[in-house]
């Protein structure tokens, strides 16, 4: 079927894959915008409203005026409806054509074409200026001069190697099931080789979105978010100052020496309130200068894991992983070479039932006892003293740990057998995992569909699903910061053991799965080590 003849300057809807038809020009094009290999004509496109280029294949452009009656009706979200606006204002204020130039609005081989406002005047190179721009609302300026024809001979490009698919043509009514440009979008391609797209900003230019629900301006694009949220620095815990809760508890401190190995974003808390309350606990890190302020209220130094379990009666454990868990009991300079009998091991790590058993023989074939107590709750809980302890294992060693579990957690259950905890901590985390997936997927479409994200939560907060999870997860969402309360990667390695488990007992977990995949590719993204609540940028973007 013959297409139409297009040159430069050109109104029309151009259909990138996966996109719905999208008001365009037709320009020249540059270096700056690579040509596919791509055997069909094609033509280098500026599409109003997102103020960004790409090559179109000619049997996915339609002229503008011809099926303006249709398309402009194919897409009812705000950016289209701002880019159709913005191509009839063009229309509007059409520039004159530059002297000596082509036939065409856009000047001919020496014309400059300004990523700019589409209804700017086109401005000959002589007369260019430099303009501060501000990154965080708008698209950089961008200049692109003409290099002749703006479609070439595919016999004239060498090949290269591209991924995707071929662009989606029209249809007679234009695209079936429109959709609108997203973030997260190649700096180089956009649904395959059969288009070359360059976006106007980066991540390192453009600050983090922080209320998502705000109604947009007609300056802003999602094109323009960044694609990535730095995470914020975790503020130093107060290692002195004693939480109101512990005050309260009044906890008699046992008289048995502790020690701890691991002070991360919970450990740190659990140690905290062990000194505030009056333990005496010898500390271990992986890097040493995080023992420094717990030394200065009290706690002894030691210098490798070994050491710790030499001078303690028990010693607590928790750390990031099982193999973590199993280096710091089977490693060199490990718990097990200072086991003896009558001492404790109490891992309170995130494992697996298998990797706690395989502990447990370990530590009790040393004459050791053992007890695994998983700990549920976040950065803040720990710091205030109110996680929820499950434990399993050495009855004995639970009872001489009681008053330990007083200061790090407002409740404590003794669930039997080694394994029961650990399977109790997977089944809650496999819960949470699923609201917390809910919610960003709830809060996204909150979002594209307009609505204030504040509105959605106050509503939640007055319903059946108020809870602190939701309101706490919800917040940091709008805010758009994900300040590490309980870290993605955590939650991520959870749902995975949680599934294994799941095809051990022959239990289908669909859900489950589904769930996994969201975090997995959200730590994929580089959002491992921010909170939980990060979840919410695969889900939107």
């Amino acid at each position: 079927m013959a297409t139409d003849v297009y040159s430069v300057g050109d109104l029309v809807w151009a259909k990138m894959k996966g996109f719905s038809p999208w008001p365009g020009k037709i320009v020249s094009p540059t270096k700056d915008v690579k040509r596919p290999s791509y055997k069909k004509p094609m033509q280098c496109v500026f599409f109003f409203g997102t103020d960004n280029y790409a090559w179109i294949p000619e049997d996915a452009i339609k002229p503008y005026e011809s099926y303006k009656e249709s398309l402009a009706r194919s897409n009812k979200s705000t950016m289209f409806k701002e880019a159709v606006e913005a191509i009839e204002d063009y229309i509007r204020n059409k520039p004159e054509p530059i002297s000596g130039g082509s036939d065409s609005e856009v000047g001919g081989s020496n014309s400059v074409i300004k990523a700019k406002e589409p209804n700017d005047a086109v401005v000959p190179k002589e007369k260019k200026e430099k303009k501060d721009v501000n990154t965080a609302n708008r698209p950089a300026m961008v200049k692109r001069t003409s290099s002749g024809s703006s479609t070439t001979s595919s016999k004239s490009n060498k090949r290269l190697k591209t991924s995707g698919t071929e662009k989606e043509g029209f249809n007679d009514k234009g695209l079936s099931s429109p959709k609108k440009p997203s973030a997260g979008l190649s700096s180089s391609s956009v649904g395959g080789g059969s288009s070359s797209y360059t976006s106007t900003v980066t991540a390192a230019s453009s600050p983090p979105t922080t209320n998502h629900g705000t109604p947009r301006k007609a300056t802003e694009n999602i094109l323009m978010r960044t694609s990535f949220v730095t995470r914020p620095v975790t503020p130093p815990l107060d290692v002195e100052q004693i939480s109101e809760t512990l005050k309260k508890k009044n906890i008699k401190p046992s008289c048995l020496k502790y020690g701890f190995l691991g002070l991360g974003i919970i450990g740190k808390g659990i140690v905290k309130n062990l000194l505030n309350s009056g333990h005496t606990v010898t500390v271990w890190n992986r890097t040493p200068s995080k023992c420094r302020d717990f030394v200065k209220v009290g706690a002894v130094k030691g210098q490798t894991p070994a050491d710790v379990v030499a001078v303690s009666d028990i010693t607590f454990s928790c750390v990031a992983d099982p193999q973590a868990a199993k280096d710091m009991v089977f490693g060199n300079c490990g718990v097990l070479q200072e086991m003896r009998s009558g001492k404790g091991y109490v891992e309170m790590t995130s494992i697996d039932a298998e990797t706690s058993q395989d502990i447990a023989e370990a530590i009790m074939a040393r004459g050791g006892r053992y007890l695994e107590a998983q700990v549920h709750g976040s950065k803040q809980e720990a710091e205030e003293g109110t996680l929820v302890v499950l434990a399993a294992g050495e009855k004995s060693l639970f009872d001489d740990s009681h008053t330990c579990f007083q200061a790090m957690g407002k409740s404590t259950f003794y669930l039997g057998e080694v394994g029961n905890a650990c399977k109790m901590n997977l089944v809650v985390n496999v819960m949470m995992g699923a609201m917390l997936a809910g919610l960003a997927e709830g809060m996204a479409l909150a979002d594209r569909a307009g609505l204030q994200q504040k509105d959605v939560l106050e509503v939640l907060d007055l319903s059946s699903m108020a809870s602190n999870i939701v309101g706490d997860k919800g917040k940091a969402i709008i805010e758009g910061a994900f300040s590490t309360s309980f870290p993605l990667q955590h939650m991520q390695k959870d749902l995975r053991l949680a599934l294994e488990l799941g095809d051990q007992l022959e239990q289908p977990l669909p859900l489950t799965a589904t769930t996994n995949e969201m975090f997995k590719h959200a730590k994929r993204l580089g959002y491992g080590e921010h909170d939980v609540s990060a979840v919410y940028i695969r889900s939107r973007f």
